[in-house]
């Protein structure tokens, strides 16, 4: 866990990997819960007899399930103290490189890309989030996310 003593210090971070989070299994449980939430009940999700004869022999995970993760991992790697609220900006360069067996475990390996100050004492952060799976050597998922971190105000307490 890298810990910052405000956000502005994330540009000292620019280019540095921070660090990769625990391994996290992805179950049925999780899964059927995704798709509740959403509406996405595909077969190719949910169906283990339908799914044995679909293009990956397995039902496999919502890709957006994994990027649903994404924040999590970065918290679990990043703490910036001396803000008040941190904002999910926007998520983008997603890209899928294979997919996720249901009961698969995953991690997160995370960088900072770039920091920059902006307007009412924010710090905005791109980080680059490369989701792995267990036993598979490159990536199955990366994915940039877009924090606005919030410098507190010393007055306030």
């Amino acid at each position: 866990m890298r810990r910052l003593s405000g956000p502005d210090a994330l540009p000292d971070l620019e280019g540095a990997e921070l660090g990769t989070t625990g391994w996290r299994e992805v179950g049925p449980a999780a899964v059927a819960a995704f798709a509740e939430v959403t509406g996405d009940r595909q077969w190719i999700h949910l169906d283990v007899v339908r799914a044995a004869d679909g293009p990956f022999g397995v039902p496999v995970v919502h890709g957006l399930h994994l990027v649903a993760m994404v924040p999590s991992m970065v918290d679990e790697v990043l703490a910036v103290e001396g803000v008040d609220h941190v904002l999910n900006k926007g998520v983008e360069r997603v890209r899928f490189a294979a997919p996720v067996p249901v009961g698969a475990r995953v991690r997160g390996r995370v960088e900072v890309v770039s920091a920059r100050v902006r307007p009412r004492g924010y710090w905005e952060a791109v980080h680059r989030v490369h989701v792995e799976r267990d036993g598979i050597a490159e990536p199955v998922c990366a994915v940039s996310v877009t924090y606005l971190y919030r410098e507190r105000d010393p007055r306030v307490r």
